[in-house]
């Protein structure tokens, strides 16, 4: 993940594409959130075709993301983090920046575990 402020702007550009997040929401959604030991839901992350979000719940992200190749959000800062952006930033959202790099992970091995899966179908497939 990158962090990214520009004057009272935040972009959070994530490690995965909107295609392998799309892939993943399809095939194993479950690695998509985070949940405590009795399955409550504490985190997740999700594909949106139309509208971003972000909360200390989770993160949608939108398909058409500024960033072409990666997965991003775009978040206004109010002018109180102006004067230590980077110490606000993480004091306010680190624990959601911190769920999301654990998200980061689960997609990563997500999406080797779904193409290897559709791989080793598509060679078990006979054409007549």
């Amino acid at each position: 993940m990158t962090v990214k402020t520009l004057n009272n702007v935040m972009v959070i550009e994530a490690n995965f594409s909107m295609e392998e997040l799309f892939k993943v929401y399809k095939h194993k959604p479950d690695v998509l959130s985070l949940k405590d030991d009795d399955g409550n839901m504490l985190f997740a992350v999700k594909p949106s075709e139309h509208r971003e979000s972000f909360s200390d719940c989770g993160i949608s992200f939108v398909s058409n993301s500024y960033t072409a190749s990666k997965a991003s959000i775009t978040i206004p800062l109010p002018s109180e983090a102006a004067n230590n952006t980077k110490v606000w930033i993480a004091e306010n959202f680190g624990s959601i920046l911190t769920n999301l790099e654990q998200i980061e992970r689960n997609v990563s091995e997500a999406c080797i575990d779904i193409d290897a899966n559709i791989a080793k179908i598509v060679g078990s497939i006979v054409t007549a």
